[in-house]
């Protein structure tokens, strides 16, 4: 982003901007947004780097704001054809539509416990796994994580990788420590780790701590049932009518989000950039229970309940050096806006949480002052969503 507003004040603009998507590099689908969603960069095609063109590489592609592909390795004449098309509209990407849209979920069968910190993500995750058609239990820290897997019964666990009290790699362990001292071998508990990082040595991690799988974060509605149908068992929906109202956006309830089709798709709309400039929508669109109007009110309320908590953490950390409380209000915001679309708050709380593991404090402070501006901004931006549904809801 640096380089591309150098070249604004340069005069020296970009054409084009070839980014990678692959989940190995977390960040490209985030940028891309953030330059779509800048008018200041509205002449620039994005091009994403792919390394496959399968149907769930498509799943991952749909909507979003690129305007052609390129698989990796980039050969000269893959990137010439893409090229090409930027000449040819008739020829950019389709929009595929995403799997959540075409019908209604999966149901799986399984009692569930999840072990995460962050309000935001327990409530979005509470609603895709009920979707889903599965019993939920929540418990904030890995502590507790030990302690209920212990006397529950349950089929599998979603843990996230950072909590207070006990991480969790350290709660997989003891998991699985009192699983071998319990002769429990063959049938233990499946744990999917939630993690906000992509990289193989975090994987090897997970793996490495008795982990069986890692999901990372942010994660929409698709990847969250793609993982747990491999350790759940299906079974036929004892409402499909009802499942299928929900992920069509269908009843008298349900209102498009902004920018874009009715709800399904990613859209961009011109008079909307005050707004997706700091929002982009179509992270909602992910997720079929957002498409009714209550559920994406209380999320957004409980993001605002949170966020001074989260600020403030940070700000402390600041004022007193302590480098460990800017990590952990950076990290539990981050993936709150991510989750929510707040793109370029979730990015520079990326940027807070850097500097924090390094115990650079030194640059935190400008990093923090673009970042409370940008938290003005986001407040506004969902107080006026909630606003907007308000009449909605209180008919629904």
């Amino acid at each position: 982003m640096e380089q591309l507003r150098r070249s604004i004040k340069t005069g020296e603009l970009f054409d084009v901007a070839l980014i990678d998507i692959e989940k190995s590099t977390p960040d490209g689908i985030p940028l891309a947004s953030r330059i779509a969603s800048d008018p200041a960069f509205s002449r620039i095609a994005l091009i994403a780097l792919r390394s496959s063109t399968s149907p769930d590489d498509d799943s991952r592609l749909a909507g979003l704001p690129f305007w052609t592909w390129v698989t990796k390795p980039v050969r000269r004449k893959g990137l010439r054809n893409a090229l090409q098309r930027l000449r040819e509209p008739a020829q950019a990407m389709p929009h595929v539509p995403s799997p959540s849209s075409s019908g209604p979920p999966v149901q799986l069968s399984g009692r569930i416990l999840l072990a995460e910190d962050n309000p935001v993500v327990q409530e979005m995750t509470k609603q895709m796994i009920e979707l889903l058609g599965c019993q939920l239990d929540i418990v904030e820290n890995g502590l507790r994580a030990v302690s209920i897997a212990a006397k529950g019964s349950y089929d599998l666990i979603l843990m996230d990788c950072q909590m207070p009290e006990l991480d969790g790699f350290s709660a997989a362990g003891r998991i699985r420590d009192r699983e071998r001292a319990q002769g429990i071998t063959a049938r233990r508990i499946p744990i999917i780790a939630l993690t906000a990082h992509a990289l193989k040595e975090v994987r090897d991690q997970c793996l490495g701590a008795g982990m069986d799988d890692y999901l990372s974060k942010p994660f929409s509605f698709d990847e969250l049932s793609s993982r747990l149908e491999r350790w759940l068992p299906k079974q036929e929906p004892a409402h499909p009518g009802i499942l299928e109202s929900v992920v069509s956006g269908a009843g008298s309830g349900c209102i498009p989000p902004r920018g874009t089709n009715n709800g399904r798709g990613i859209g961009l709309a011109p008079a909307e950039n005050a707004f997706t400039a700091h929002v982009d929508t179509s992270a909602w669109g992910e997720f079929p229970s957002l498409q009714r109007p209550e559920t994406l009110s209380t999320l957004l309320t409980l993001f605002l309940k949170n966020l001074p908590d989260y600020v403030t953490k940070m700000q402390h950390g600041l004022q007193t050096g302590n480098a460990q409380l800017v990590v952990e209000g950076a990290h539990t915001l981050k993936s709150s806006s991510a989750m929510l679309g707040a793109a370029t708050m979730a990015a520079l709380c990326q940027e807070m949480e850097a500097l924090g593991r390094a115990d650079d404090l030194v640059r935190a402070p400008e990093v923090m002052r673009r970042l409370h501006s940008e938290v003005v901004t986001v407040r506004a931006a969902f107080e006026e969503e909630i606003a907007r549904r308000q009449p909605r809801d209180a008919a629904a």
